[in-house]
């Protein structure tokens, strides 16, 4: 072969090389991409609200004199609560019905805690339950209705929690009686930390079309989060 053969070659091979080290180094940022979004969801996922552990256990000092059985039942129910986060800190995620059933216990608590004063209804569509879903991406909405509720509603305090299925989505909505705060750790929609780094995972792993909407009427705060299919 001489000179004159060898030099289309040589171009033929350093093109070649040049588009591998560029597909290569294309994948290698793709990479990189994954794992900053994995690690983004990561971070936004598992943040367990050390207010809600504080009051849980304050319950329990209170009850624990003068009604043992109240207070063995909230352990029972924050034992539940927290193996719950515990089993699932390393999925990503998990069926409606394992969220639901974990927002539950999480209710159960609050129930005891604050008695008379809160009513809580909940639904879950049955042909729905083994859908899955980001793990701990419903809890935000429904302890921003039982914080905010609790601070703004004047009369018993009613929480509603409806999971359905609509033109193959899951609808989740909370709604609780009083008004939407705004205070200066609030996003624009006077949502707190939780709900805002819910709004984060879903538009990072659903994109356009799919997050959270809070609006307020006739004392009722609504919050509705639309999910598709991971």
């Amino acid at each position: 072969m001489n000179i004159f053969t060898l030099v289309p070659f040589l171009g033929l091979f350093f093109v070649f090389k040049l588009i591998k080290e560029k597909d290569d180094e294309k994948l290698k940022t793709e990479e990189a991409k994954n794992l900053a979004r994995e690690a983004k969801l990561e971070m936004l996922s598992y943040q367990l609200n050390p207010h809600f552990l504080f009051n849980a256990l304050n319950t329990i000092m209170a009850l624990i004199d003068y009604d043992k059985e109240q207070a063995r039942e909230i352990i029972t129910d924050l034992s539940d609560y927290l193996r719950y986060s515990l089993n699932n800190s390393k999925k990503k995620e998990v069926t409606l019905e394992e969220e639901y059933n974990s927002v539950l216990d999480y209710l159960k608590i609050q129930k005891k805690r604050f008695k008379d004063k809160i009513e809580i209804k909940t639904t879950l569509d049955e042909k729905i339950k083994k859908r899955k879903v980001p793990v701990f991406i419903i809890h935000p909405l429904v302890e921003n209705a039982v914080k905010h509720g609790t601070e703004t509603c004047k009369d018993k305090l009613k929480i509603f929690i409806s999971i359905k299925e609509i033109e193959n989505n899951i609808i989740v909505e909370v709604k609780n009686g009083g008004k939407i705060i705004n205070t200066p750790e609030n996003n624009d929609n006077g949502t707190g930390t939780g709900l805002s780094n819910t709004i984060k995972r879903i538009s990072l792993l659903y994109g356009k079309g799919y997050g959270v909407d809070l609006s307020e009427k006739n004392g009722m705060v609504t919050c509705r989060m639309k999910l598709g299919t991971l």
